[in-house]
């Protein structure tokens, strides 16, 4: 659902050197959290727009997004606040890091002005993801606009880590465009 919109400036945080379709290996959280009945520990951030609870296939995720969220086609375990095809060795980069303090910490990843894969037109796409300590997730749109492919699908949503339930904002080829939106998603159990 809409939210009330929210940045957090996470330019300070630790900036990740990925490239096309790559990840960033295993993150520890500096909190644990209760999704869809499991405890979650750790996360991988993937270049494409997605946190992935697995880490299997979180790099190149979204080429496997057909059929929208849920699916049981992986990556599952996924907090995805505007997963497309992104190139940020084009423009842009990824950052994470945490702010606040326990019981009221949010672990934040933020890509800054990343381009759409084969994109060198200087449109960029600026989105953060929010992982609050209570389990909730805020996907913050700061400025993010359609893949001029037209082909490739932008997915909004969470899931479950077998990928069978989830909840989805928004599947659509060829992407959304946005400027200051905010969505929440409640904490899953």
């Amino acid at each position: 659902h809409q939210a009330t919109y929210d940045w957090i400036d996470g330019s300070a945080g630790t900036q990740l050197a990925l490239g096309v379709e790559q990840d960033s290996g295993v993150i520890p959280l500096p909190f644990s959290v209760a999704w869809y009945g499991t405890t979650q520990t750790e996360l991988t951030i993937g270049s494409n727009g997605i946190l992935c609870f697995v880490a299997a296939n979180c790099g190149i995720g979204v080429s496997y997004f057909t059929d929208g969220i849920p699916s049981p086609t992986g990556p599952n375990g996924i907090i995805a606040c505007y997963a497309s095809y992104f190139d940020s060795t084009i423009s842009g980069t990824i950052h994470y890091s945490t702010v606040g303090v326990a019981p009221s910490r949010t672990f934040l990843v933020e890509w800054d002005a990343v381009a759409h894969y084969e994109d060198y037109s200087g449109a960029t796409n600026t989105f953060q993801a929010q992982l609050r300590e209570d389990g909730s997730v805020r996907c913050m749109l700061q400025h993010v606009v359609a893949d001029p492919n037209g082909s490739r699908p932008v997915g909004v949503g969470v899931e479950s880590i077998s990928g069978d339930v989830g909840v989805q904002f928004a599947f659509a080829p060829g992407g959304i465009a946005a400027d200051d939106l905010a969505i929440a998603f409640d904490p899953p159990t």
